[in-house]
């Protein structure tokens, strides 16, 4: 794989913009192992200004085209486990419009590094991203290794009937 020049920009979303990002959100939804759930814009939205008001504990991005318009969108966030004192720093969303995956990937390199360097500044000692979607998982896969993430599992998800 490699990185091409690239036209898009990365950049925290505004609050005006959630509402824009929810609608692009579900899209995603609708494909994958995603799809049979009832996929709520409004619900989308509001968690979206929750993460935007809590720096802290939410660290946001969003990568933008040469229009400005939002075409992906990064939450991650901390958390205790119930095993340990101290905080891990994951994923909570990443996705890219389809139309511009592998045409932004050094904007998604920047966001994952951004986020690495965020969750260190809070001490955290792990810092984890995973695919968990059902979305072109072996390619998403071989993106977090090719931007450095080292493979530590595998998470299989089953369904019931």
């Amino acid at each position: 794989m490699q990185l091409q020049p690239s036209k898009y920009r990365v950049r925290e979303y505004d609050r005006s913009e959630c509402e824009y990002i929810a609608s692009i959100a579900g899209e995603m939804v609708s494909s994958g192992v995603l799809a049979p759930l009832v996929y709520s814009s409004r619900k989308v939205e509001s968690w979206l200004l929750s993460a935007h008001a809590n720096p802290k504990v939410y660290f946001q991005r969003i990568i933008v085209d040469e229009n400005d318009v939002p075409v992906g969108l990064f939450v991650f966030h901390r958390a205790i486990p119930f095993y340990a004192e101290n905080a891990v720093a994951l994923d909570t969303v990443i996705f890219v419009q389809k139309k511009h995956r592998g045409r932004c990937i050094r904007r998604v390199q920047d966001v994952l590094m951004q986020f690495v360097a965020w969750s260190r500044a809070r001490g955290d000692k792990l810092h984890l991203i995973g695919s968990s979607s059902g979305i072109d998982p072996d390619t998403t896969e071989r993106v977090f290794e090719f931007l450095g993430f080292k493979k530590i599992g595998t998470v299989h998800a089953y369904m019931g009937d």
